[in-house]
Formats: C-alpha cells, sequence, structure tokens
C-alpha cells in the first residue's frame, strides 16, 4: 500500500492495533474518518489525548474516576456493604447496565494468570482488603468470569476474605462456562447477581 501517503498508512496501523480490528476493517475505518467531517476527527483526536494523558482510579473501588471517587462510591444511595468484585472495568458497565444491583464495585484489573506472568500482588487486591475492613462490608460477590483464570483468582480471593469473617457469594450459574461478563448479556447478569450462591 506504498501508494497512500504515509498518514494514513499510520492511522490504518494504530486502528489495527485495537483489538478485534483486522486490516479491512482498520482501513474501513480510516477512510471512514476521511470522508466525515473534520469535526469527527477532531472529537475523536480529543478523546484520545484525554486518555493518554491517563485517568486516576478511583480511590475506593479502583474503578477509573475524574475525581477522587467514582461516581458510584460517591453516590449515598448505594450500599457500600455491598461489593462487588470484578476483574475489568467493563464487568462494571456490563453489570450497571443489566440493573438491579445497588452495591458498589471492586475493580482487580486483571486475573491470576501465572503463564501470562500475572501475580495476585499485580492486582487491586491489597485495595480490596483494605477496604472490607475499612468500609465494615458485610458481602463480598464474585463476579469473575467462569474460565480457569476467574475460578483460580475466586479461589484465592475466598483464602484471603474468609479470615475477615465476611459473606462470600458467587454469582448464580446461567453463565456461559468460560464466558466473559463484559461480553454477557444484561438479564442473564441481572438473574445472575440475584439468585447469587455463597461460595
Amino acid at each position: 500500500m506504498q501508494f497512500l501517503p504515509s498518514s494514513i498508512l499510520e492511522l490504518i496501523e494504530a486502528l489495527r492495533s485495537l483489538p478485534g480490528v483486522g486490516q479491512k476493517t482498520a482501513e474501513r475505518y480510516a477512510f471512514f474518518l476521511l470522508r466525515q467531517n473534520p469535526l469527527i476527527a477532531r472529537k475523536l483526536s480529543g478523546s484520545l489525548q484525554k486518555i493518554e494523558r491517563g485517568f486516576p482510579l478511583c480511590t475506593c473501588c479502583q474503578n477509573y474516576a475524574e475525581n477522587e471517587l467514582c461516581s458510584l462510591c460517591s453516590d449515598p444511595n448505594r450500599n457500600h456493604r455491598l461489593v462487588c468484585v470484578v476483574a475489568e472495568p467493563l464487568d462494571v458497565v456490563a453489570l450497571e447496565e443489566a440493573g438491579g444491583f445497588q452495591g458498589t464495585y471492586h475493580v482487580l484489573h486483571g486475573l491470576i494468570n501465572p503463564i501470562e506472568g500475572i501475580s495476585p500482588d499485580e492486582l487491586k487486591i491489597e485495595a480490596l482488603l483494605t477496604r472490607i475492613e475499612k468500609d465494615q462490608v458485610s458481602e463480598i460477590i464474585l463476579a469473575l468470569d467462569s474460565d480457569l483464570t476467574g475460578e483460580a483468582t475466586a479461589v484465592y480471593l475466598a483464602r484471603q476474605i474468609k479470615p475477615l469473617g465476611v459473606k462470600i457469594t458467587r454469582l448464580a450459574q446461567g453463565l456461559p462456562q468460560g464466558g466473559e461478563i463484559g461480553y454477557t448479556d444484561p438479564d442473564t447478569l441481572a438473574r445472575a447477581l440475584d439468585e447469587r450462591r455463597e461460595f
């Protein structure tokens, strides 16, 4: 594709680095942006620059936030003694879209995975344990993927949390084996939260 200007090739290459975007999709996106009103590209560019500067983490739940506390943790109507532990921020989005959950969340930012070199020390587990004692949490819901790394992380967390005397529950069955929370439909997630079981 040497016949294209280098700036367009750079854009295509940058778009290809996104998950699920192959060469043809990256080309379609690039040419879509070229054909559109320049305001769209400027808005996209501005959003990407904000992300490049980074977002702080909520000091409570470790999710991305614009302030010290995210909007969920600063909401006085949420039950702060009920904490749903998830692997990624996308999982919070999925569970919130499912509706009905009135507790708060804790984002680990990954799962224990020795093959990829991710140990418990690299996750936000210590912050969770500190929070359990500080906020007098009464129940922890482990809303982790039902694959091998999700199960290993759940078992590890249960061993760390049980001595603190906190009730530990898991999402009810209905999530597909090996499925990811962030890609599960809202109705299934809402049912899984309502029918959670003790771990």
